[in-house]
């Protein structure tokens, strides 16, 4: 089955959306802070797969439903990983390392209730939506 990149990529830009408002501070009365950490996170994890996802399909690779970040990641063209490595701070090693540590969070964090501790880099996963969004809108610009 041929999927639309461009279905995929505006989804993908619905969950960065949906992600960025779950991460708004809304003040309560009680003087605390609500913001919905887990689902922003879970947003930004889904939307970053699908952005991915969209770069792959315009790529004509295969697009298998896998929701590992650095597998994604690591089946874009050379050209495309490194449009996505000048949109990050992070280089090389450190960079696949980073997309190691974040490559599940996905389904980490739609479970995060069975984990004892974890952690986890929000800004780089927040900056790399970014950059996977402007990967596939740049790719479907070319195409």
């Amino acid at each position: 089955m041929s999927y639309d990149p461009n279905k995929i990529s505006n989804i993908a830009k619905a969950f960065l959306l949906a992600a960025e408002r779950c991460f708004e501070q809304k003040p309560l009365h009680d003087g605390q802070i609500q913001a919905l950490l887990v689902p922003g996170i879970v947003c930004t994890a889904f939307s970053i797969e699908l952005s991915l996802k969209a770069v792959l399909t315009i790529e004509n690779k295969k697009v298998k439903k896998s929701h590992k970040l650095n597998d994604l990641y690591g089946k874009l063209s050379s050209d495309s990983q490194l449009l996505l490595q000048n949109k990050l701070p992070l280089k090389g090693n450190n960079l696949r390392n980073k997309l190691t540590e974040v490559s599940e969070v996905f389904k980490d964090w739609r479970y995060i209730y069975e984990e004892e501790s974890i952690k986890l880099d929000i800004d780089f996963l927040k900056r790399l939506a970014v950059a996977a969004k402007d990967l596939a809108a740049s790719k479907r610009n070319k195409g």
